[in-house]
């Protein structure tokens, strides 16, 4: 009796030395994806869903994502951090994800979970093997979120690519509506430079650029260019311009009408602002699909360009 009491006694003793009362549990990922817009994503706990490897959100009050026997529920935003309930048996546990930046395009993320363990020793014992499976379960969840968010198209909606400027020498025209241009309108002025441009035995080097912005509630200017293989002169209606050739530009290609053009046009705004790049020029979009002869805008085939300074 007396060597089992000691027993009891020294497996007690043990168990509150070495099992604190409050576990804590932590894991660590680093990915390639800028900071601000992994954090942007995963603060809207709906977009959890594209990348989360168990079951589906729970639409209850709040999206509840399930993993691993756990409930796992964003219940609240930090200024670089996100607070994200665990539940499971009835024990609701706090835990905390961490975004931090470690260069432009690189993050580590960082989950630490606190397991309440209480004073009960075969109480403390179950937690102990639970937050054990609760970090293997966060290797999983974390290495779906690591491949996610290093795809910038999850991040932006459409690929982003930097690349070079690889024309110099560009024509454009512009022209001022009191409503927004429509596609025969656009090609009109393309069609004036094209004729321009072959009047001057010179050749086009890419496809027809188009900007066009709001001067106020219902005017907008429209300026179209077209790349050629030599600088041309300037005339009244006709601008010549020399482009920075092999400078910085960011590339998306968008495939719709004009809402997913100004779409990808406001992400490639939104890449600029994470990456803190400078804009140096007028952003545009390059015309690769012949408007006039495809009716059907979902075929159109549009590039964003957006000239920028790292």
């Amino acid at each position: 009796m007396i060597a089992i009491s000691v027993l009891i006694l020294l497996f007690i003793a043990f168990v509150y030395l070495f099992i604190p009362r409050n576990i804590h549990v932590s894991r660590i990922i680093i990915s390639k994806s800028n900071q601000q817009g992994a954090f942007r994503i995963l603060s809207n706990q709906s977009n959890w869903q594209k990348w989360w490897p168990g079951n589906a959100a729970i639409k209850e009050r709040d999206s509840i994502m399930k993993f691993g026997g756990y409930d796992f529920k964003l219940d609240g935003i930090q200024f670089d951090a996100l607070r994200v309930t665990l539940k499971k048996d009835q024990h609701a546990d706090t835990s905390i994800l961490r975004l931090m930046p470690i260069g432009v395009d690189s993050v580590r993320i960082v989950w630490d979970a606190a397991l309440n363990a209480g004073n009960n020793p075969l109480f403390k014992i179950g937690r102990y093997f639970k937050a054990k499976k609760l970090a293997d379960n966060l290797d999983i969840i974390l290495e779906a979120l690591q491949s996610f968010i290093s795809d910038r198209k999850n991040i932006y909606g459409f690929d982003i690519k930097e690349e070079k400027v690889k024309v110099e020498y560009l024509v454009s025209t512009k022209k001022i509506f009191p409503h927004y241009p429509e596609t025969a309108s656009v090609y009109e002025m393309i069609g004036s430079l094209k004729k321009y441009i072959s009047q001057l035995n010179a050749t086009e080097d890419d496809y027809p650029m188009l900007n066009i912005k709001a001067l106020d509630s219902v005017s907008y200017e429209a300026q179209v260019g077209v790349p050629v293989n030599k600088e041309l002169p300037s005339t009244g209606q006709f601008f010549s311009k020399r482009l920075l050739k092999n400078g910085d530009i960011l590339v998306a290609e968008a495939r719709g009408g004009k809402n997913v053009c100004d779409s990808a046009m406001k992400m490639a705004e939104q890449f600029v602002a994470d990456h803190r790049f400078l804009n140096v020029a007028l952003p545009f979009q390059s015309l690769i699909t012949d408007r006039t002869k495809e009716k059907d805008s979902s075929k159109w085939v549009t590039k964003i360009y957006y000239p920028i300074v790292k």
